[in-house]
């Protein structure tokens, strides 16, 4: 067969494809499948060949789930059921138990299932054992496969109210561009591609926290750098990220009941709190991970004292130390708050106006066309709760 009788082939089969079998064919990252595991789990392969029988493939999905879900490594993270049942049928437990058994994961058997007060129910939960912030650069590798066809992922969002399906309808608008954006971290690449995946498919399982009134769908969790995949379908419409710079320290204003520990804080938040903190202590730690050391500190029920932002509060406001040590649920709380305004009050205001706005935890999306409207109300209503302007950045994303 000649070059020119080849040619031809290819594209006569190109004209009588559909349009979603020429999407899919001009993205062939839909047929690639990228899965986070640790070097142990490698090893306990080889040490086991028969593995009784359960699936190799199926034993990384599992690794990967459990990572890929974690915030923090060191601190277990919440898997329903649904999840494990979905992909590896009515036997899971069976996946479970033998990374338990050899020490891939550890397992919290800790969960409650009340059928009286449903609302306070929570599965079990699971973290990689010995998996930690210091350790995983070394530990995480990326297996990497090609598979026969392109995967389907099942939306699970859960529209309960006014707020949680005009958000649906929003990521709607989204789609993921050809060619993805080169990210040279291979796990956090990995993390990304199954997002863009998973939004490609239409799968944003927007729903509520289990515990927090936080609203959580795809976009949240994909990491940043692949954020920049993201298309609007609207032509000639540009997206736009925004964060509300060091946002739990700007809403524990509304805890600061003395008027100079409030005024020296709001002081420090307008010179970049977290750098003002390590400067003041003369720590070595760079501006991030102080950032991620006050989101560990308000999230332990005991708050400890032994790291950045504790001795800060210790040295400069410590009444303000004896307000969030006397709380255990100072981070659910503040999460809370968060969302009251960016969630539900911005939401609001979005179907109002007809604004496209999804929420993002500490910020939000919206488009470069809507941008100053969207951000000078966001900026009100945080104005109008903490009594001081905070700072939102922005972002174009494509």
């Amino acid at each position: 067969m000649g070059p020119l009788l080849r040619t031809g082939i290819r594209f006569v089969a190109w004209v009588y494809m559909t349009r979603i079998e020429r999407e899919r064919h001009a993205r062939p990252w839909l047929k690639t499948e990228k899965l986070v595991v640790t070097r142990k789990f490698q090893e306990s392969l080889k040490s086991s060949p028969t593995l009784n029988g359960l699936n190799r493939d199926l034993l990384a999905w599992v690794v990967h789930t459990v990572v890929s879900r974690t915030e923090e490594f060191e601190l277990f993270t919440n898997i329903d059921r649904s999840v494990w049942s979905n992909r590896l049928g009515s036997h899971y437990r069976r996946y479970l138990d033998w990374l338990v058994v050899n020490e891939i994961l550890e397992e919290n058997t800790r969960y409650r299932n009340d059928s009286k007060n449903p609302e306070r129910n929570f599965p079990m939960s699971f973290r990689v054992k010995g998996l930690n912030d210091s350790n995983s650069s070394q530990q995480l590798v990326v297996q990497t496969r090609t598979l026969s066809r392109v995967s389907h992922f099942k939306d699970q969002s859960d529209l309960v109210d006014n707020v949680t399906r005009y958000v649906y309808r929003c990521l709607q608008d989204l789609m993921v561009t050809r060619n993805l954006v080169y990210i040279p971290d291979q796990v956090r690449d990995a993390l990304a591609l199954e997002q863009c995946k998973r939004i490609y498919s239409g799968c944003f399982n927007v729903h509520y926290g289990d515990q927090s009134k936080r609203l959580f769908h795809s976009v949240i969790l994909m990491v940043r750098e692949g954020r920049h995949n993201l298309r609007l379908r609207t032509p000639g419409e540009v997206l736009v990220y925004c964060d509300v710079k060091t946002c739990f320290p700007n809403l524990l204003v509304t805890y600061i009941n003395n008027p100079n520990e409030k005024t020296l804080w709001i002081n420090a938040l307008n010179h970049d709190l977290y750098d003002v903190a390590r400067t003041e202590l003369n720590s070595t730690h760079s501006r991030d991970e102080v950032k991620v050391q006050f989101s560990k500190f308000l999230s332990d029920p005991k708050h400890p004292t032994n790291n950045v932002p504790g001795r800060f509060l210790e040295k400069q406001f410590p009444l303000l130390l004896e307000i969030i040590r006397g709380d255990p649920h100072m981070a659910l709380n503040l999460q809370n708050l968060e969302a009251s305004i960016l969630v539900q009050q911005m939401v609001t205001w979005a179907i109002q106006t007809n604004s496209w706005y999804v929420p993002m935890f500490d910020g939000f999306l919206c488009k470069l066309s809507h941008l100053q409207q969207v951000q000078d109300h966001a900026t009100h209503l945080l104005e109008l709760k903490l009594g001081h302007r905070p700072i939102i950045n922005h972002q174009v994303l494509g």
